[in-house]
């Protein structure tokens, strides 16, 4: 697995061309080139390391990212690697539509679990697994 970041969260500061910046397009691109090498999982986060960020945080706010990651992956035909995403997910209903609508082929939470020990007992009746042969 590769955690890679979606963004830098500096679009508000002008393009990647006008200000040195880290974006969804080239997450798609790195993406690309890990699956092409052998990478089986990737996990798409929201980078956040630069002071100058703005992030528009809310439930699943990140999701975008890996969303536009798997299908970039799709388009080239490497639909083979696990694209996972993070971010705000606060239940298991959230997460399931998150996996239905086929933004990702994984969810992550990592937060709401270390805050409340006793959430994967509610979220219990939306884990699920699932095992692909590739």
């Amino acid at each position: 697995m590769v955690r890679i970041p979606g963004s830098d969260w500096l679009e508000h500061l002008g393009t990647p061309e006008e200000v040195p910046q880290w974006d969804v397009l080239q997450a798609v691109e790195l993406g690309k080139i890990l699956a092409k090498r052998g990478v089986g999982w990737l996990e798409v986060t929201g980078g956040g390391l630069d002071r100058r960020q703005k992030i528009a945080a809310g439930p699943g706010y990140q999701v975008f990212h890996a969303d536009a990651v798997k299908k970039g992956l799709k388009e080239e035909g490497l639909d083979n690697i696990i694209v996972s995403t993070v971010g705000m997910i606060t239940d298991g209903k959230q997460a399931e539509e998150i996996l239905d609508k086929g933004q990702a082929d994984a969810v992550a939470v990592g937060r709401g679990f270390l805050k409340n020990p006793g959430k994967s007992a509610a979220c219990q009746p939306f884990i699920r697994l699932v095992l692909r042969s590739y």
